[in-house]
């Protein structure tokens, strides 16, 4: 294996400077020192670079490993902890209070997640506007991921809203009533829904379609527009993609009733009935929402007592006379299920209203505790109930372009009356923020119907917790759909219908809790504040590097090295007529060693090593690797000092080594000598790329696979 002597030359510069810097090795052993290095690189290359580079708690413990360990958790804890933390303190035994033989219903609502698009930010420059596109992508699918498989819910319902601007994305035969979203056409929307898919239906896959039921057929504003102003056509595009948004859903033995709020309310601005093709179908099925739910709750009733009706009857194939009917054996009916009607059934199962667009309330009536944006005022001195009206804690009654914070007052109440008496709650959104409140003015068995306004799950619909609403749901009912009442050790307790009538209104089936996840801008202010302190670390390294650790070492008057006492450290030499060999000045060992009372060197000789790692004297080839105390040749020519001390060049690169870069060595010979600025500048940025080069790959394996 060839032998690198200009490598060789680099080291045994670094070797003599550092030692002469410490002034702790005599010149005989830095002689020796250099011949042994000098014998096993020619030898073993490999070898010698590991001595030089060993696995030492120094070398380990160094700063930009500390800001790597420093990252690594810091990243991990924004990433993945804090999310499941946020979601493991909602687990459902944290908060339910249910018997024990109990086998409750779970249930999540999730509202208002409006996917980042054009209509969000208009004015914000790329690539600002792609990387909010993308972090806010990453959040919501990171939550909604944990939020299916920490908390395994059986049915997840969304409340509107799923994106922001799909009512301005054009049809085939309409176009957004804004000239600037003209662009935008139905691939774009098909786009946003390929997006929304792999957001929430990512984790949905054909082995959990049992287990988990998603409805996302209820529209908002931002999906459809509000009142006369949404298109016909936007809104049978999201009826097609996303299913029927009329509709009626047992779930938990509960009736779920599904209402297009936002298209219904057309009907109180269409004086002329111009926009009847807006709010009919929602009339329609409001008019006949309580027949419909009585049928459909028989037919629930039916199936859950009879799972298996289609497969227990034996249908017997023959030939039979019409005059002989009578006397058929197909007139004997009696071992067939019994399929009963609404009116054989006592149909006990209480009604819950889901509207993107809360119930109306007088203005400033108070939201409740959780609230995030304002907190309940603190009640006057002397005053123990809340403060009422409340208009920081409110939800406020009005309106604006394509959106109305509440309904209307008369629509409420048609919709409430046409529902009839056993709507217990209602579940709304658009609001983003938290809202819970008990409406008295509505009729109802638990002496007012409760309406809870759920937050947003999106970090970038301006609450920093965003949050959902989870409901546990647990209505037992017997063959003909009565409500079974149980005592505390489990056994059915017989009641009259008077009892029943009185207990519903008292006795709760749905159990609510509000979900909170992680702050996301608090999270991003504390990767600011590690990268700031990464900065600075690195550039007061950097600060040390050139200006203090590699500054140059002491001289004496006569310009050779020495120590504190000013003794020189080694061998000197004086400039002597040289000769000249193959073009390279050569100087005998005789003609230029000369010794001080305080360093002797009657035994020194000079030595270099040729090419193929022998020591010898008077080397013909250019002076890489001369004995302690020669000066490198061309010495005017390569930085060096002359014996009156004036200094030539730095000998010492950022890192405290020999500068092999500015005029060790006849191949660098012409290169510009790097100024403290750019010196300083290039070991900042080779620290932060030590520390960014791990960072990054991490980073993003913690997004991609977490």
């Amino acid at each position: 294996m060839n032998f690198d002597h200009q490598q060789l030359s680099s080291r045994a510069s670094q070797s003599i400077q550092y030692w002469a810097r410490v002034g702790s090795r005599q010149p005989k052993h830095l002689l020796d020192d250099i011949q042994r290095y000098g014998a096993l690189a020619a030898r073993e290359p490999r070898a010698a670079a590991q001595k030089t580079h060993q696995w030492t708690i120094k070398n380990i413990a160094t700063l930009p490993v500390a800001l790597i360990t420093l990252w690594v958790f810091v990243l991990r804890w924004g990433e993945v902890s804090l999310f499941d933390k946020s979601i493991a303190r909602c687990d459902w035994d944290s908060w339910e209070q249910w018997p024990a033989h109990a086998s409750p219903h779970h249930l999540i609502f999730v509202a208002d997640p409006q996917l980042v698009d054009p209509h969000t930010y208009p004015g914000r420059p790329w690539p600002l506007s792609s990387l909010t596109v993308a972090h806010t992508d990453l959040y919501l699918r990171r939550s909604y991921s944990r939020l299916q498989r920490s908390l395994d819910p059986n049915t997840i319902m969304f409340l509107g809203d799923l994106f922001d601007g799909g009512r301005e994305w054009a049809t085939h035969t309409t176009k957004s009533p804004e000239e600037r979203y003209w662009r935008y056409n139905e691939d774009f929307w098909l786009d946003e829904y390929n997006r929304f898919g792999k957001i929430f239906l990512r984790d949905w896959t054909e082995d959990r379609a049992g287990d988990t039921r998603i409805i996302a057929g209820l529209p908002g504003n931002h999906d459809l527009g509000f009142g006369t102003r949404i298109q016909t056509p936007v809104r049978d595009r999201f009826n097609t993609y996303f299913g029927e948004s009329n509709r009626v859903d047992i779930i938990g033995n509960h009736t779920f009733v599904s209402l297009d709020t936002v298209s219904l309310s057309a009907k109180e601005e269409d004086s002329d009935g111009s926009a009847q093709a807006i709010w009919a179908p929602a009339e329609d099925f409001l008019k006949d929402a309580k027949s419909t739910i009585k049928q459909i709750q028989a037919h629930h009733i039916n199936h859950d007592q009879v799972p298996d009706i289609s497969g227990n009857v034996q249908y017997v194939h023959g030939v039979e006379d019409t005059d002989e009917t009578e006397s058929s054996e197909f007139q004997d009916k009696s071992d067939l299920p019994k399929i009963r009607t609404s009116n054989d059934l006592a149909l006990d199962f209480p009604t819950v209203l889901l509207t993107h667009v809360p119930l109306y309330r007088s203005d400033g009536e108070p939201c409740g505790p959780l609230r995030e944006k304002h907190p309940p005022t603190p009640p006057p001195p002397g005053q123990t109930d809340p403060v009422d009206p409340d208009l920081p804690n409110a939800i406020p009654v009005s309106q604006g372009y394509q959106y109305q914070n509440v309904l209307s007052l008369d629509l409420s109440k048609r919709i409430i009356d046409s529902l009839g008496a056993t709507v217990s709650h209602v579940f709304s959104g658009d609001d983003h923020d938290y809202c819970e409140l008990v409406h008295r003015a509505y009729s109802s068995p638990g002496g007012g119907v409760r309406e809870i306004t759920s937050k947003s799950i999106s970090w970038a619909m301006g609450v920093k917790k965003p949050g959902f609403v989870m409901a546990s749901l647990w209505n037992e009912v017997d063959e003909v759909g009565r409500r079974v009442r149980r005592d505390s050790d489990g056994n059915v307790v017989k009641s009259s219908a008077a009892d029943d009538e009185g207990k519903r209104a008292s006795e709760a089936t749905i159990q609510t809790h509000l979900c909170l996840l992680p702050d996301q801008l608090s999270i991003l202010i504390r990767y600011l504040l590690v990268f700031l302190l990464s900065v600075g670390l690195t550039l007061g390294r950097a600060v040390y590097v050139v200006f203090i650790r590699n500054a140059p070492p002491s001289r004496s008057r006569t310009g050779t090295l020495s120590n504190e006492d000013g003794v020189p450290l080694l061998p000197t030499y004086a400039p002597q007529k040289s000769k000249q060999m193959n073009g390279y000045s050569h100087h005998s060992p005789a003609e230029v060693m000369s010794t001080t009372q305080h360093a002797p060197s009657s035994n020194l000789s000079a030595r270099s090593v040729n090419l193929n790692g022998h020591a010898r004297s008077g080397s013909p080839l250019p002076s890489y690797g001369y004995a302690v105390g020669l000066p490198p040749p061309h010495e005017e020519e390569y930085g060096t000092r002359d014996v009156s001390g004036k200094k030539k060049d730095d000998d010492f690169d950022s890192r405290g080594r020999a500068n092999t870069a500015q005029g060790h060595g006849m191949m660098n010979q012409g290169k510009r000598k790097l100024s403290k600025a750019e010196l300083l500048l290039r070991e900042w940025l080779s620290g932060l790329w030590r520390v960014a080069r791990v960072v990054l790959p991490w980073f993003a394996w913690l997004v991609i696979y977490r």
